[in-house]
Formats: C-alpha cells, sequence, structure tokens
C-alpha cells in the first residue's frame, strides 16, 4: 500500500508540474506565479540569428539574437519562467572589409563587478512574425553610458529570402543631452 501511496504522489507532483507550462501568449491571462511560459508554438524562430542594417554610409548595425530557455523573473510576489529571446549588438564601420572597425559592442567586461555581459536584451514574440520588449543601449553617448530602451519589430514578409525585419526603438524617458548608438527606425535584413 505505501508503494503505491508514493507512486499516486509522484504522479500528482508530475502532473502538476506539467499543468504549470503554458505559451507565452498566457502570460499575465491571471496569476504568473509559478508557471513556465514556453515557446510551445515556436513563434522565436525567424527571429534568431544574426540581422545587419546599413545605419549611415558605411556602419552597419549587426544584432545577433539567439533564445534563453526558462529565463527565471520575479515580478513582486510572483515568480515565474519564460522563454525569451535575448541578444547582443555591434555597430561596424566597414563591415565584412579588410579594414572593417568595432566601433560599439554590447558585450562588454566590467572589471568592478568582474561581469562580461552576453545578454542586454529581453524580447519576446507572441506570434512568428511579431515581437518587442526591452533591451540596454550599454554602448550610448559615445559608449559612456546605459539607457534602457522600448523595441518593437516586425518581420516584414515572410516569403521573402533573405528575411527582412522593422526594428523601432525609443528610449523610455527623453533627455536631450541623450543619445542612443542603437538605430531607432531602420530596416534589417537576416543573414545566412
Amino acid at each position: 500500500m505505501k508503494k503505491y501511496s508514493i507512486m499516486i504522489l509522484w504522479a500528482l507532483i508530475f502532473i502538476n508540474c506539467k499543468a504549470q507550462t503554458v505559451p507565452i501568449s498566457d502570460f499575465n491571462q491571471g496569476s504568473n506565479d509559478g508557471k513556465y511560459f514556453k515557446d510551445i508554438d515556436n513563434n522565436f524562430q525567424n527571429f534568431l540569428g544574426t540581422w545587419e542594417g546599413l545605419v549611415s554610409n558605411n556602419n552597419t548595425f549587426q544584432l545577433n539574437l539567439f533564445k534563453i530557455t526558462k529565463k527565471r523573473f520575479s515580478a513582486g510576489p510572483e515568480k515565474y519562467n519564460e522563454d525569451i529571446i535575448g541578444g547582443s549588438f555591434q555597430i561596424i564601420e566597414n563591415a565584412h572589409l579588410p579594414n572593417e572597425i568595432i566601433l560599439y559592442n554590447s558585450i562588454k567586461y566590467y572589471p568592478q563587478s568582474n561581469i562580461t555581459t552576453q545578454n542586454v536584451m529581453y524580447f519576446t514574440a507572441t506570434s512568428p512574425l511579431k515581437g518587442g520588449g526591452f533591451m540596454e543601449d550599454n554602448c550610448a553617448n559615445g559608449g559612456t553610458d546605459s539607457f534602457t530602451v522600448q523595441v518593437v519589430f516586425e518581420i516584414l514578409n515572410i516569403n521573402d529570402y533573405p528575411l527582412q525585419m522593422h526594428w523601432l526603438a525609443k528610449k523610455k524617458m527623453m533627455f536631450q543631452s541623450w543619445y542612443l548608438s542603437i538605430p531607432k527606425d531602420i530596416i534589417l535584413i537576416k543573414q545566412p
């Protein structure tokens, strides 16, 4: 009898854990506490990879997006896990040429905390065509400042090859002396 009780207990625990995995589109549909918001519908796939767009005559904005699985978040008393799109960026002069120079790189080493940034972006997508979230432009004001930016992006035509994405970024707060290193409005092309 004890053996059956233990098996039933483990089955209930397993069922309860599985019941907490929900699609990302269910985020904020009731309590988020204890849930795992998973990219069940594979909405992230189109966005993952390297994207590039011309910022000026010879400067390229390069965006590298990757999936982070089961990232832990806390919002007040609620604790939950969520799949997110993370990423890094570079501004490159003369990209793909022998005299290429990386002007700005979001992957930075901070000696005071002994941390190297790998991810400065927290995006999600509830469809295979649109997404958005927040990022830290840690190269702002000529590389000396860091500002939080809200970003929305959209695949222009899913049947195009290579894919193109419209990227819009805006500062959360506006001050005249701020300037971002990243472009605010640009068409990016997915790299093979």
